[in-house]
């Protein structure tokens, strides 16, 4: 009797064994595999990635792609930027503006301040919908007031520029400001300018040459000769 429930119990183990092995093989990527197998949202935009970036399984952008869509369709509005972004660059799928944007727009619209600054440049450039420098705007400033960076330097350009929004030197200097803060090398370098010129604020070398530093120490060359103007 003894013996016998030894071998129902190596059975069961053994059958324990097998199991989790087929889960591994149908689902790598550990629990994050598993949850995405049983529709969580959050974990199919994980897997994602993880294939993305060759983290914990070989780097696959189909596969990535396969997770991201799974989650894009239940709303997850990370996997929806993500898989705009594929069709845009091509990653994994063949390369569709018109794809890119309806996914970023999907992302943008649940707030998603990455999805944001990418369709204002999808409205800049024209890739997948009709240029409209003034809808470009509208998407890069929901992004800079989110905090992205990169979307700051960009308003900033656009107040330099007039380009969808009127020419303001002042608020230039704003977005700017909030961009250099981050670390922008382009906003510091341009912020750098402003002050230099008394663009838009009040003209002060010393600030300028405070910019242009921090502009020149990431490597931008133009910065360290707008040093030297400045006698530093």
């Amino acid at each position: 009797m003894r013996k016998k429930k030894c071998l129902i119990g190596a059975s069961i183990l053994l059958v324990l064994a097998l199991a989790i092995v087929l889960v591994m093989v149908l689902y790598p990527g550990g629990t994050t595999g598993i949850l995405a197998g049983l529709g969580n949202a959050e974990a199919q935009n994980s897997l994602g990635l993880c294939y993305a970036r060759g983290d914990g399984v070989p780097e696959n952008f189909e596969k990535a792609v396969y997770w991201y869509q799974k989650a894009a369709k239940q709303g997850n509005a990370e996997a929806q930027f993500r898989l705009g972004w594929c069709y845009d660059y091509g990653r994994g799928v063949e390369k569709n503006s018109e794809a890119a944007v309806y996914w970023l727009r999907k992302a943008a619209e649940q707030g998603n301040p990455k999805a944001q600054f990418s369709l204002g440049v999808s409205y800049s450039q024209g890739e997948g919908v009709k240029k409209d420098p003034a809808e470009a705007a509208k998407w890069m400033r929901k992004a800079a007031e989110q905090g992205y960076s990169a979307a700051q330097c960009a308003m900033g350009m656009r107040y330099d520029d007039g380009n969808g929004v009127e020419k303001d030197p002042v608020e230039a200097v704003k977005w700017y400001t909030k961009a250099a803060e981050q670390g922008v090398g382009a906003a510091q370098f341009s912020l750098g300018m402003h002050y230099a010129e008394g663009d838009g604020v009040k003209k002060d070398p010393a600030e300028a040459a405070k910019w242009y530093k921090k502009a020149a120490d990431q490597g931008d060359p133009t910065a360290k000769e707008a040093l030297k103007k400045l006698g530093y």
